[in-house]
């Protein structure tokens, strides 16, 4: 295994420079810009090479002769590359990345499950990905059960199949790979310093360490996901711009663009800044330029060329309309109306820049979303909706207010030079703000700083610690305090209860059940069982047995068990109570929403309901029991990431029944007679949801047709199931099926209201009437 390791990263070393460097070194460029251009390339090169050997179906031996080519390039440019060391600069740069690769590395040993407010998914997302190019797999794949190949750009995933296919498609490796592609962030990092303070470019040991010390750097840096990755190519557009804006170098001007061409590959959160680098040149710059019409031609053709290596194959394999739709981005704001993108974006605006505890929605959504038995757990998924996801806090806990300082200071300069540079930095943070959240189709209770602007936080961190030198002696001893105190609230803090482990339990029929025995919140229990099936185990070393079983194992189960992830409404939880049927009595119509796991330590079952592989199952939601609720009280639910807000596909019907223990569960009245109300979901599809239970000898539960109590004229009845109380049942066990209860299910059922809503008719409130007066009646007789 360590053998693997020590030759990954020499591949990692040999294919990420020497392509690029061969290609860059002979460029009047300063050493620390060839080293981030001789990066930027190579990655270009094995993306292009990768997608050639997958297109072609080449055997996977071509790639072990695309790093027989990297190496030779590195030895045909070994005395330029001798030279570029000879650089302090340089040197110091590569030194303070392999630091952080080091902190890094051993921060992701700790990890034995992802978690962290309602991440989920994509880290299993793009190394299935990953898997698809590796093993050329059909077209119509698709991936966590949800999302075709083009909903994503292809450039990382191919980069790391390069490397899988030469030392193992390990979960571990891949881990590797993914760390060291998004690490490489942080030399365009230390590149712009210098544009961004006097002599920023020289502090590096501040530079950095305030990215060591930043939560928002290592917890994306561990977690298998390409926003960082773009950011790098981001941070090193806007460079390239600057420089060739202030020089009016042409070469310069056009890689900029070239490079955002390059970050769009990597994930389409690179739009905004696409966007405002574009018309920032075409207002701005392209009236000063030298020869400005042969410029855009050349950007134009270059970057436009870039892109349709990827745009082009996948509209000749997949359509115009899967390629250009399939992104969440598109397909979530094309079905509301402008006026509600419009208010969706203000919303969001308002969430991400105030954090959650300061608002009460806020204060509301993170407690139903994440009560826990574990402090610590409930600690850091606190503080986890803070630095990931607000806008100020994401810099550090004093770093966002610093950075707005430092920004006052740099508008108030004199000079001529930065004046020019105080209308480019203040037009780019506002817009870059407004716009990277309004880019995103989803509304988010918490806020959505993590989306798209993760490269203009880190700008914000780089832009502290460079002027941390000039700042009064009591604004130094602030910001010191503040790295201490992100580190063990934003550091320490998550990556101990990422070491927590749970239990997998065999269940009925042969599933597998997570029990949360770590007492985190479901959202982490749910991620441990397909870590699991991903081959995980302690930290970042992975049983190759395990592997191999998961991988004889239907990918179906794995990709089912994602399918609510990526529909935002994936939460499972089960019902601790006695194993007996319950009678339901008078119904009682209530309004509750889809809420997420009561507090307890409770099971969440990992399901295998036979899904074709190819073909997302969208019909099936995992719903939740409000099991706190009171009855007929709504309850609000998160937006955004594992909310509703985007419309659910089921709605829940509150029915009042005398089941489950009474503890902590009296009604708003106080006099210790009212009931509990179980959510009863209607599901499209249920034929895939239901499972067998163990109360009923292994069947299917059965629908029953049930009157209201003591109705002779059987004026209203309700097909619902029985609902078998036993141990660790999920809530999706209880169904009310479309079509045995002839209920009209819309295609996007809102997520809150009544029964009504449900049934495709007015207010049902002959029926509540109806049960209030049954209740009323059997109460006084």
């Amino acid at each position: 295994m360590w053998g693997r390791f020590i030759f990954l990263l020499l591949l990692l070393a040999v294919c990420s420079v020497g392509p690029g460097f061969f290609l860059a070194r002979k460029l009047p460029w300063s050493p620390a810009e060839k080293l981030c251009a001789a990066l930027g390339l190579s990655l270009l090169v094995l993306y292009l090479s990768s997608f050639v050997i997958f297109a072609l179906h080449l055997p996977q031996s071509a790639y072990f002769g695309v790093s027989a080519l990297c190496l030779a390039l590195l030895a045909l440019s070994f005395r330029d590359l001798t030279g570029l060391f000879r650089h302090r600069r340089v040197r110091r740069q590569i030194a303070a990345f392999g630091f952080l690769f080091l902190w890094a590395i051993g921060l992701l040993s700790l990890v034995r499950h992802y978690s962290g407010g309602l991440w989920a998914g994509d880290w299993i997302e793009h190394y299935e990905r990953t898997l698809f190019f590796l093993d050329h797999q059909p077209k119509d794949t698709v991936f966590i059960g949800v999302y075709l190949l083009p909903a994503r750009p292809p450039l990382m995933n191919l980069v790391a199949a390069h490397f899988l296919a030469q030392v193992g498609r390990q979960y571990d490796l891949y881990q590797v790979v993914f760390l060291f592609l998004n690490l490489l962030i942080v030399f365009p990092c230390f590149l712009i310093a210098g544009a961004m303070a006097p002599r920023g470019g020289g502090r590096l040991t501040l530079i950095a360490g305030a990215l060591a010390a930043s939560p928002m750097l290592l917890q994306n840096v561990t977690f298998t996901w390409t926003k960082l990755a773009a950011g790098f190519y981001v941070i090193l557009a806007i460079w390239l711009y600057l420089r060739g804006w202030r020089k009016q170098d042409p070469l310069r001007m056009t890689l900029a663009f070239v490079t955002l061409s390059a970050g769009l590959l990597v994930h389409y959160s690179v739009g905004p800044y696409v966007l405002f680098l574009a018309l920032h040149y075409l207002i701005v710059a392209f009236r000063t330029r030298t020869a400005r019409w042969r410029e855009l031609v050349c950007i134009s053709l270059f970057s436009v060329g870039l892109l349709a290596t990827w745009l082009a194959w996948s509209t000749a394999v997949y359509g115009p309309r899967t390629t250009f739709g399939s992104n969440t981005t598109v397909t979530d704001a094309s079905r509301v109306s402008a006026t509600d993108n419009l208010v969706r974006a203000g919303t969001n605006l308002v969430n991400t820049i105030i954090p959650h505890p300061f608002r009460p929605e806020g204060r509301r959504s993170f407690e139903a979303w994440f009560t826990q038995r574990s402090s610590f757990g409930y600690l850091r998924d606190y503080t986890f909706l803070i630095y990931q996801v607000n806008l100020i806090f994401v810099l550090g806990s004093v770093g966002g207010l610093l950075a707005l300082y430092c920004l006052y200071l740099s508008y108030r300069s004199p000079s001529v030079a930065s004046r020019r540079d105080r209308s480019f930095w203040s037009l780019f943070v506002l817009t870059l703000s407004v716009v990277g959240i309004a880019a995103v189709s989803q509304r988010d209770e918490w806020g959505l700083a993590h989306i798209c602007l993760q490269p203009l936080v880190l700008m914000g961190i780089v832009l502290v610690a460079a002027t941390l030198p000039t700042l009064p002696p009591s604004l130094r001893v602030l910001a010191l305090a503040g790295y201490v105190v992100d580190f063990a609230l934003g550091i320490l803090l998550h990556f101990n209860a990422e070491n927590h482990i749970f239990q997998l339990v065999p269940g009925p029929g042969g599933q597998s059940m997570v029990l949360n025995t770590a007492g985190l919140s479901s959202q982490s229990a749910v991620n441990w069982g397909p870590r699991r099936y991903a081959g995980g185990s302690s930290g970042v070393i992975i049983s190759s047995a395990s592997r191999r079983r998961s991988r004889r194992r239907s990918s179906s189960s794995l990709r089912l068990s994602f399918t609510a992830w990526s529909a935002r409404r994936w939460q499972a939880a089960a019902c601790h109570a006695p194993r007996r049927k319950q009678p339901l009595a008078a119904p009682i119509v209530g309004r509750q929403r889809l809420t997420p796991v009561a507090r307890g330590a409770r099971p969440v079952r990992i399901r295998d309901g036979g899904h074709d592989a190819r073909r997302p199952p969208l019909g099936e939601v995992l719903v939740t029991p409000a099991a706190r609720e009171e009855i007929g009280e709504p309850r609000e639910e998160p937006f955004g990431a594992g909310g509703c807000g985007g419309g659910c596909g089921a709605q829940t019907v509150s029915l009042e029944g005398a089941i489950e223990r009474d503890r902590d569960r009296q009604w708003r009245r106080g006099d210790d007679r009212g009931g509990v109300v179980p959510d009863v979901a209607a599901v499209v599809r249920l034929e895939r949801a239901v499972h067998v239970d163990m109360a009923n000898g292994g069947r299917r539960a059965r629908p029953e047709v049930l009157a209201l109590a003591h109705d002779p004229d059987r004026i209203a009845r309700l097909r619902v199931l029985l609902q078998l109380i036993i141990e660790a049942v999920t809530s999706d066990d209880l169904v009310l099926d479309r079509s045995q209860a002839k209920v009209g299910v819309r295609p996007r059922a809102p997520c809150s209201g009544d029964l009504g809503d449900v049934l495709g008719r007015g207010p049902p409130g002959l029926l509540a009437l109806l049960g209030l007066l049954e209740g009323l009646r059997l109460s006084i007789g």
